[in-house]
């Protein structure tokens, strides 16, 4: 008997999914994200960056770059490391990075985090998280 009632509850679940929600908001997803999630700046990234973001988040948090570099890079790959990235500390710290062409941060890196190709890709990240809260309006 409970297994008779269980399928009823899936089909129902999945019918009530399949059918009633797409015609239930008929708002665009993304609009809804960013009223939703917009004001704490979890914003979402372009296919192209969500595949790049795994290749840059190996920072295992030693602090070794520290020692080479005056700008603190290890700020921000602790900053793309979190399962979030938090874009709004990303920015304070893409201030402080001017990166020249030593790449002594990344020699030292014992994970072989590319330190230089990361700040290129928050930068450009914020740029257009930048873009995307001016286009899209919140609330």
């Amino acid at each position: 008997m409970s297994r008779i009632l269980s399928l009823l509850n899936l089909a129902y679940r999945f019918n009530r999914h399949m059918v009633v929600k797409p015609l239930a908001d008929s708002t665009p997803g993304k609009v809804r994200f960013m009223e939703q999630y917009g004001p704490e700046r979890l914003l979402p990234l372009d296919p192209q960056s969500r595949a790049q973001l795994p290749h840059l988040q190996g920072c295992i948090a030693c602090g070794l770059c520290d020692t080479v570099c005056p700008g603190l890079p290890s700020d921000l790959a602790s900053c793309l490391t979190r399962s979030l990235p938090d874009y709004g500390l990303i920015e304070h710290h893409l201030d402080l990075l001017e990166c020249g062409d030593c790449h002594a941060c990344e020699q030292i890196c014992p994970a072989g985090v590319p330190l230089r190709e990361m700040l290129l890709f928050a930068r450009a990240v914020v740029q257009a998280l930048h873009d995307q809260m001016d286009a899209v309006p919140i609330g």
